[in-house]
């Protein structure tokens, strides 16, 4: 609505540096945008923009522009003529209009890359278009960092020019002192990428250590139930080995070593050579460590 438009301009021009109300004769907001199926719709637009005379108007969102086509929208016969209703009455009042709009829906579930001209919603939308601002998450959002996005832009033209870049806003929240804000960044694609490759590598090795940790879990149930009832266990004292462990739980050997690792660097579990039970050679031993750090050994 209105008041959301409101804060957003006023948190931006205070990122500037500027007052919005310094920009009173030369801001003008609207709560309807033109209807450009109904002519009485656009006379009225028309005499708007000679009463004002302004050299930029921005309609959004575009699909609130274009009428009730219903099916028709991705008819590009229908949509066609409406857009160009829109930009021939502000081209006419010397003015250039920028439409807000949005892409698909499956565009929008795209994280890997910045959006293009053809991800726009409905027909017409690529084919009238002549420069182009576009905008997309390079992540979905997060609701553990309130108002933070991180964005995709690409810019391009019919004259050939264009760029990509990426955008981190960090708008916070009404909780946070001092209320909303307006904080951008820019980087790179390159930057970006790398970011990206980053984030996924400790994305991955940290699912690893929660399965590692999992496996531990499994592990020190065991190793309970070993002290508890001898059951499984290579001594008396409920000592387990990898091998036994690789039966009673299922994983390979590899798997249960690197847990085992994990647990001693948490101090969880100590190693000792044991002499398992119908055994005549040792084997390494695993036990729980004891609260007070002393282990006693078999």
């Amino acid at each position: 609505g209105v008041g959301h438009v409101q804060d957003y301009a006023r948190r931006k021009c205070q990122s500037i540096g500027i007052d919005l109300s310094d920009l009173a004769e030369n801001y003008h907001l609207f709560p309807l945008v033109p209807n450009a199926s109904d002519p009485a719709s656009i006379a009225r637009f028309a005499r708007a923009l000679d009463r004002i005379k302004p050299e930029f108007v921005i309609v959004d969102p575009t699909y609130l522009a274009l009428g009730e086509q219903g099916e028709s929208a991705g008819n590009l016969f229908v949509s066609g003529p409406l857009y160009s209703a829109l930009f021939e009455t502000t081209s006419q009042h010397g003015a250039t209009l920028c439409l807000i709009h949005h892409t698909t829906k499956a565009a929008g579930q795209r994280f890997d890359r910045p959006p293009t001209i053809s991800d726009g919603q409905f027909a017409g939308f690529a084919q009238i278009i002549g420069q182009w601002h576009l905008w997309g998450r390079r992540q979905p959002y997060d609701d553990e960092h309130p108002g933070q996005h991180l964005l995709w832009g690409s810019c391009g033209g019919r004259w050939g020019d264009g760029w990509g870049i990426g955008l981190d806003v960090q708008e916070g929240s009404r909780k946070d002192f001092g209320g909303r804000k307006w904080e951008t960044t820019i980087k790179t694609i390159a930057e970006c990428r790398q970011a990206k490759a980053q984030d996924e590598k400790k994305e991955t090795a940290n699912k690893k250590l929660a399965e590692l940790d999992a496996v531990g879990k499994t592990i020190l149930a065991k190793m309970d139930e070993a002290k508890a009832t001898g059951a499984n266990a290579a001594t008396p004292q409920g000592h387990l080995t990898v091998r036994k462990l690789k039966s009673i739980t299922a994983h390979s050997e590899q798997i249960i070593s690197r847990a085992m690792e994990r647990l001693r660097e948490q101090e969880l579990v100590v190693a000792e050579m044991v002499k398992p039970k119908h055994s005549a050679k040792e084997a390494e031993g695993w036990i729980r460590k004891l609260e007070d750090g002393e282990q006693t050994t078999f």
